[in-house]
């Protein structure tokens, strides 16, 4: 490193107690204490890192002024995202340029004046304040939208009716890894995770478990809303919902760590209150084997991506509602094979 022979790296103790049986083999963690960003020792090794850091490179102050003006001068142009249309109206998002968030804009025509809806640089005095995911109700009048700060994954997510620009009062706080997914134009289904000891604010270490699949009617507190899905024997599944376009039916994705597999659950929303949704899923597809997406359903027969025996995917039917369950990979029909290219 170009200026390492001024640099006195700060010593970081070893705490050689430390030590696991993992698959036979005694290892050693002598470094484990820094997983813990609130212990002092911790602050004290963070700081002395951040002194060496900031004397090393002191003399580079005037080409860090070179190189901050040219990317400030390249980044200085407008960004504009595709439209999108919901209920009636067109949607983008614009940044004039240098904005830390872009804005959120919508307008009644292509040739109608544009009108900022919601600006997060507006939330926080330093810019950090940043969409996370939003959806709309299925008449597109109500924005479901998620904020995050400071580039956490905990999510809140906010309300607002697009005639008038209304902010509504729902909130939903420990929102994580969340879908969005409106039924009907009463509320969503989202995920959450209960409060518990940790801070989770974004600055935790420890792995998040339970996961929980909710339900919120617009315009009740949180602590009302509906529990549909949770899976206590296994607290590191997470499972993503999709309400089908239809309204009728609610497809759960289960998921476990990164691996590009899940399964498929299903629940009839014209027949099973919300209550008992959390006892009444149906296991369409319950092997980890292949990773599922939906496309489409005609009423009970739904249309799935899947790399199932289609490592470049292949588009098929499947009955959601068979004789006997979960369902069987023969007699799925194939709607778009697998192609050699991609």
């Amino acid at each position: 490193f170009f200026f390492g022979a001024l640099m006195t790296y700060p010593a970081a103790k070893r705490d050689e107690a430390v030590v696991e049986e993992l698959h036979g083999h005694s290892i050693a963690d002598p470094y484990r204490w820094l997983e813990d960003p609130e212990s002092e020792d911790t602050k004290a090794f963070v700081a002395a890192q951040n002194e060496t850091y900031a004397t090393a490179t002191q003399s580079l102050e005037q080409l860090r002024g070179q190189i901050r003006g040219r990317l400030t001068e390249l980044f200085d142009f407008p960004k504009f995202t595709c439209f999108s249309r919901k209920g009636g109206r067109l949607f983008y998002e614009y940044n004039t340029g240098l904005q830390q968030q872009a804005v959120l804009f919508t307008q009644a025509e292509l040739d109608a004046e544009p009108e900022a809806l919601l600006d997060p640089n507006t939330l926080s005095d330093d810019g950090t304040v940043a969409f996370r995911g939003r959806a709309f109700s299925r008449d597109g009048s109500v924005l479901s939208y998620g904020l995050s700060s400071a580039g956490s994954d905990w999510t809140t997510i906010k309300f607002v009716r697009i005639a008038g620009k209304e902010r509504l009062p729902d909130t939903l706080e420990k929102v994580k890894f969340s879908c969005q997914s409106w039924w009907r134009d009463e509320g969503l289904f989202y995920n959450r995770y209960l409060p518990d000891e940790s801070s989770q604010d974004g600055t935790e270490t420890q792995a998040n478990k339970h996961q929980k699949l909710f339900y919120h009617r617009l315009g009740t507190p949180q602590s009302d809303d509906v529990l549909v899905w949770e899976c206590p024997e296994e607290p590191e599944w997470m499972a993503g919902a999709e309400v089908t376009d239809d309204d009728r039916y609610l497809v759960l994705f289960v998921r476990k760590g990164c691996d590009p597999e899940n399964l498929v659950w299903v629940v009839d929303l014209e027949t099973v209150p919300l209550p008992e949704i959390k006892s009444s899923w149906r296991k369409v597809v319950n092997r980890w084997d292949a990773a599922y997406d939906y496309v489409a359903n005609d009423g009970p027969d739904f249309v799935f991506t899947t790399t199932l025996a289609a490592p470049k995917k292949r588009v098929v039917r499947i009955k959601a509602f068979p004789d006997t369950l979960p369902a069987d990979p023969s007699a799925w029909v194939d709607l778009i094979a697998e192609r050699a290219e991609p």
